[in-house]
């Protein structure tokens, strides 16, 4: 996925210690995949004896550390012991766990009291991370320091916060991917917002620190991308599909109109005679509601709801509480045009997008829905090559799909007379917005 993104999120991960797989099977949970537990019963052993291969979980001693290994902070490992044996714990973290600060415009009513209903956005994510380190002897103090410096100086380019989550070898995506107890891993890309504060409060080397950051990005994604082929459904086999419900009156030029006569009580019973109610219109229940699934142009598509079971949809889980902006990527597409075009829908949120032209033999079109950009691009050129200036591939009322949390529903509908040799394929992460 990452070669279709404006941020290279596997060289990121791969730059503060995580290795991504290629098949997407893999996972990083709490202590950094540990092996077996070592307890230290045995006479004389000390908590800090370097030979003790001990990481510090669920530690038998009173008053231990249970160190996690838990947080990356652009490749600084907190909670966690490292090689020169000193000891990184973190202390609290601000801004992470909560909702980013929002801002609702102000539109004064031109009547009355207070103000319109208006839509809002939320604003950079600001994290605090305070924490401190303790080295095995004092001389240590001005290493730490400067990787303390060398983690949180990202102002000429990104970083990148990771949080493990709760996921185990017992729990985890590849396993149980909609447990609603699973808390995955997530990450956020980070900058540096405050100068980083470093204090050595003790002789013996003891320093705490404070490190804020700026989410240019407010919404966390996970650690691990999801793809999918979408099956494409050809508009002739007629699919039949059930309308979530029906209109309730004509349009004028259908010959609607008021009318005393209820056409689904049409009869009343042992008699010939018709019941009437006063003020009810007309029902037709063929008569579409623009808003409906399928409804465009004044008219339902030809895959709507005919006699068939050819269906073919997509059913994708987005484990995160916001809105995920995927990133689709065509092949070769042969015969799409303004009239006959490639259809994309989310059924759950009753977003569509529509391509209009043709695709290149060994070329893809890739739509970027969080960027908002789309390009038709050569996959054997370099990436820094390609460029996203094509938006003319996609109808001026096509919508930048989103996935809402939870199920959600694509369909992938064409003509019969446009070929597409390779199944479409989706790219997102599970997003959450606190």
């Amino acid at each position: 996925m990452s070669i279709y993104e404006m941020m290279d999120y596997d060289d990121l991960q791969r730059r503060i210690g995580l290795e991504p797989a290629a098949d997407g099977n893999w996972s990083w949970h709490c202590g950094n995949n540990p092996q077996a537990e070592v307890v230290l019963d045995e006479p004389g052993v000390m908590f800090d004896d370097p030979e003790i291969a001990y990481a510090g979980r669920n530690p038998k001693l009173v008053g231990g550390f249970c160190l996690s290994e838990d947080i990356n902070v652009n490749g600084l490992l907190l909670n966690h012991r490292d090689d020169n044996n000193t000891l990184w714990l973190c202390t609290g973290i601000e801004g992470w766990w909560t909702l980013p600060p929002s801002e609702i415009p102000e539109v004064p009513k031109p009547y009355w009291d207070g103000a319109l209903l208006t839509t809002g956005r939320y604003q950079t994510r600001i994290i605090t991370i305070t924490g401190l380190f303790l080295p095995p002897h004092p001389s240590l103090v001005w290493y730490n320091r400067d990787a303390i410096l060398r983690a949180s100086g990202i102002v000429r380019g990104v970083g990148l916060l990771a949080m493990c989550g709760n996921e185990s070898p017992d729990l985890s995506q590849i396993s149980d991917p909609t447990d609603p107890f699973l808390d995955p891993p997530k990450m956020a890309i980070i900058q540096t917002s405050d100068v980083p504060l470093i204090e050595t409060v003790k002789e013996s080397g003891l320093t705490q620190f404070s490190l804020s950051f700026r989410c240019v990005n407010p919404a966390k994604i996970s650690v691990y991308e999801k793809n999918e082929s979408l099956p494409i459904e050809i508009e002739s086999t007629k699919t039949t599909r059930e309308r979530k419900y029906q209109a309730l009156s004509l349009g004028v030029g259908a010959g609607g109109g008021e009318t005393t006569e209820y056409r689904e009580l049409l009869e009343i019973q042992d008699s010939a005679e018709l019941r009437h109610y006063t003020d009810v219109k007309k029902v037709n229940l063929d008569y579409p509601i623009e808003d409906e699934e399928f409804y465009t142009a004044g008219e339902f598509s030809s895959a709507s709801y005919a006699t068939s079971t050819s269906a073919k949809t997509k059913v994708l889980y987005n484990a995160g509480n916001y809105f995920a902006f995927p990133t689709f990527v065509f092949g070769q597409i042969i015969g799409a045009s303004k009239d006959k075009p490639v259809t994309v829908r989310n059924l759950t949120t009753g977003e569509s997008m529509q391509i209009l032209k043709p695709v290149d033999a060994g070329h893809e079109l890739v739509v970027d829905t969080n960027l908002r950009r789309v390009g038709e691009v050569d996959p054997d050129a370099s990436v820094p090559s390609w460029k996203f200036d094509d938006r003319n591939y996609l109808s001026l009322t096509s919508e930048w799909l989103s996935l809402a949390p939870g199920q959600n529903t694509l369909i992938v509908t064409t003509p019969s007379t446009i070929t597409m040799p390779v199944l479409p394929k989706i790219y997102y992460r599970d997003t959450w917005i606190g």
